[in-house]
C-alpha cells in the first residue's frame, strides 16, 4: 500500500470526516472519504490553500470574463463547462498520485 494512501486511510488525519489535514500526505487534493464524491483539500498541505485559490479562479474566471466580455449565455454555458471539466481533471490527476 503507498504511503499517501495509508496517511488518507488514517481516521486521525479527518475532522469530522470530512476535513484532511496530513503534512506528511504529499498531495494537496486527496478524494473524499466516500465513493465517488469528490475531492477534497489536504488543509496541512503548504500549496493547498493556493490550490484552492487557483481552482476558484479557474472556475469563476473564464465563465465571469466570458460573459462581461460577449454577454453570451450561450458562450458562458460552454465556459463553466470547461472549466469544471479541467478542475476534475487537475482534481483527479493530483489525487491519484502516489
Amino acid at each position: 500500500m503507498s504511503r499517501n494512501r495509508d496517511h488518507w486511510e488514517n481516521p486521525d488525519n479527518w475532522t469530522a470526516g470530512i476535513i484532511y489535514h496530513c503534512p506528511e500526505d504529499t498531495r494537496y487534493f486527496v478524494p473524499k472519504g466516500w465513493k465517488w464524491g469528490g475531492w477534497t483539500i489536504n488543509f496541512s498541505h503548504p500549496k493547498a490553500w493556493f490550490a484552492g485559490l487557483g481552482a476558484i479562479a479557474i472556475a469563476v474566471g473564464p465563465a465571469t470574463l466570458a460573459m462581461r466580455l460577449t454577454g453570451n449565455r450561450s458562450l458562458w454555458l460552454l465556459a463553466m463547462l470547461v472549466s469544471i471539466i479541467a478542475l476534475c481533471m487537475w482534481a483527479h490527476n493530483e489525487s491519484s498520485k502516489e
